[in-house]
């Protein structure tokens, strides 16, 4: 590299773009921040479970196309159209199943696993890229009791596995 192709690259400008206050209020404007359970409980265990319990007949609001009530404030908000995708948290079963129940597979679901990808990395990415490779390890016992990976795997499980189609 040559000293003037080194100082043309020094002089590229670098551009970022700040949303204008305007811009972003009007699409915070589409956001619905709503609770479907109001309750003065602290517990966050009884309020885990009220919300998994009221989320089938407030996602049926939302998939019927409905006038939605936030439970707290009493705001009643427009209906809006039926959704397109629903995001639930990986760990929240009930409410997949409740999202399957009323709209079957018309509405696609991501699943999301909250929390650091370090975690995640950790233990399930191979040594190589410093987790412990729990798939790995898990073959590797298979193998050791003379099982298949999914017979191990049926053994370490409390409950069936459900799957979403």
């Amino acid at each position: 590299m040559t000293m003037d192709s080194a100082s043309r690259k020094e002089k590229v400008p670098l551009t970022f773009f700040a949303v204008p206050h305007q811009i972003e209020q009007k699409a915070l404007e589409r956001i619905r921040v709503v609770t479907t359970v109001k309750s003065t409980d602290s517990n966050d265990f009884h309020l885990s479970m009220s919300s998994s319990e009221s989320y089938p007949a407030a996602y049926e609001t939302l998939y019927r196309g409905r006038p939605f009530t936030c439970a707290t404030t009493g705001e009643v908000f427009d209906a809006v159209p039926p959704p397109v995708a629903v995001v639930i948290d990986l760990c929240a079963l009930p409410q997949l199943q409740a999202t399957r129940t009323i709209s079957g597979t018309s509405v696609p679901i991501i699943a999301i696993l909250p929390g650091p990808s370090s975690s995640f990395l950790r233990c399930f990415a191979p040594p190589a890229l410093g987790g412990i490779g729990l798939g790995k390890s898990l073959d590797d016992e298979a193998t050791r009791l003379g099982v298949s990976p999914d017979e191990l795997g049926s053994k370490a499980r409390y409950s069936p596995v459900i799957t979403a189609p």
